[in-house]
């Protein structure tokens, strides 16, 4: 079974560093424009609590926040915040099995869930191993 799992944890490592280096960023303007609007306190303690979580390896999109905590900080373009889709690709013998009780069908149906993303399943053929059949046997 080739399935997206081995694959998304890099991915969202590479998406979770680049938030880092935004969310120090607009954490430190933050807290210089703090000295002159104590208003900002709220927006500062959200932004500390994306951070927190990206430093633990988890998406901001995987972050709890209630709807005003995200309009607080919607305008900081967190890349681990966009919606996801996760992709199993099954192999045509998987078709009517049970991939669904694979250990690694469901550790990527348990990260899809705790990110609220969802989980499609497709039987993608490789196109090289094909090939001849498309280009009339050539």
């Amino acid at each position: 079974m080739s399935i997206l799992c081995a694959t998304s944890k890099p991915f969202n490592l590479e998406l979770i560093f680049s938030d880092l280096e935004i969310l120090e960023r607009r954490i430190s303007r933050t807290e210089k424009a703090m000295k002159g609007d104590k208003t900002l306190a709220q927006e500062l303690t959200v932004l500390n609590k994306v951070k927190a979580a990206l430093e633990n390896g988890i998406s901001a999109r995987a972050v709890p926040l209630a709807d005003d905590e995200k309009a607080m900080i919607a305008d900081v373009e967190l890349l681990s915040m966009k919606p996801v889709i996760y992709v199993a690709n099954i192999s045509e013998d998987q078709i009517g099995t049970q991939f669904k009780e694979t250990e690694t069908y469901r550790s990527l149906e348990k990260l899809a869930k705790s990110e609220g993303a969802e989980l499609l399943t497709i039987c993608a053929r490789n196109r090289k191993r094909n090939r001849g059949s498309l280009n009339g046997g050539r």
